[in-house]
């Protein structure tokens, strides 16, 4: 976008020349009617000469100032539009690709681009509580080249987070609308404690073959971010049906000129999340590095839901 203030300065100038001008111009015929005064003497002629320039210069001037100003108007509407086109752009950014709604089974439309994106992407990296829609898509992918040749990063909740889960746990039961008590709240933590050390071990398996790594978030988890090379999938959990929706978002903003916002966002909170987490498996991991670690987490220093 042009600065406004410099044509704003390159019209004055203009004007200022066209002022100049029409000065010269009055000067030069004041000067030829003195000169036609003292050979002729005829003042009526003087007068109706001067008298006709400077008119001819007042219509000069006023229309090259509507000249101006009509150019002026134009150029200001110009700059207007394309401050809304590009604010209109900008909101448009915040938009998702694709809505996928929530659902009581898989979405099989979620299920085809998910496969296609995991497929086509360099990378995979999941954050999340659980892992265990994520650990399967894996699993169903183990010893294919497309998912060998990946960087593969899982983030799931440290099973020692006893307060997270039941908090989890509690959430999800109240926006269920269900009545419930203290012990379904620990069954439940329980269960899902059970469930993220399943996925760790089945994780495990899969990085004999494959690039996966995992570490332990501490967070209270209220959303599942997937990252790929080209597009993020997000989905929050509400408490409402077994699968929730999902929403995708392009890695670029609507002109595919710079990197989407929300994919930035995302994408550095991972890595900062991943860096400071702790591991529990890394690639090249042997079977006793693996038995020793996941025996302090997973035996009795883990504890249980109380």
């Amino acid at each position: 976008m042009q600065d406004p203030f410099k044509y704003y300065k390159r019209q004055m100038h203009v004007r200022s020349v066209l002022l100049l001008i029409i000065l010269v111009i009055t000067i030069v015929i004041i000067l030829i009617a003195n000169i036609e005064l003292s050979t002729s003497g005829n003042f009526e002629s003087l007068a109706i000469g001067v008298t006709s320039s400077i008119i001819a210069a007042i219509i000069f001037l006023a229309v090259s100032d509507i000249l101006l100003k009509d150019a002026s108007t134009n150029y200001y509407a110009m700059v207007a539009t394309e401050a809304a086109v590009n604010n209109v752009l900008e909101r448009m950014n915040y938009v998702p690709s694709s809505v996928y709604p929530e659902s009581s089974s898989p979405d099989e439309q979620f299920e085809k681009d998910h496969h296609q994106r995991m497929l086509e992407s360099s990378f995979y990296y999941f954050k999340g509580l659980t892992a265990s829609y994520a650990t399967e898509r894996l699993e169903n992918h183990r010893g294919s080249d497309a998912l060998c040749q990946k960087e593969i990063r899982i983030l799931i909740l440290d099973p020692r987070e006893i307060t997270v889960l039941k908090t989890n746990i509690k959430m999800k039961l109240a926006r269920s609308g269900g009545r419930f008590d203290e012990d379904d709240i620990v069954r439940l933590a329980n269960d899902k404690r059970d469930d993220i050390i399943n996925c760790i071990n089945k994780l495990y398996k899969v990085s004999r073959q494959c690039n996966v790594s995992v570490k332990l978030h501490k967070d209270y988890v209220f959303y599942r971010s997937e990252l790929f090379t080209e597009g993020l999938f997000l989905s929050y959990y509400d408490g409402g049906k077994t699968f929730p929706a999902n929403v995708y978002y392009s890695k670029y903003d609507k002109s595919k000129a710079y990197k989407s916002h929300i994919y930035a966002a995302y994408f550095d909170e991972f890595n900062y999340k991943y860096d400071i987490s702790e591991p529990v498996i890394w690639p090249e991991m042997s079977i006793s590095e693996y038995t020793s670690l996941t025996s302090k987490i997973f035996g009795d220093n883990a504890g249980t839901v109380q």
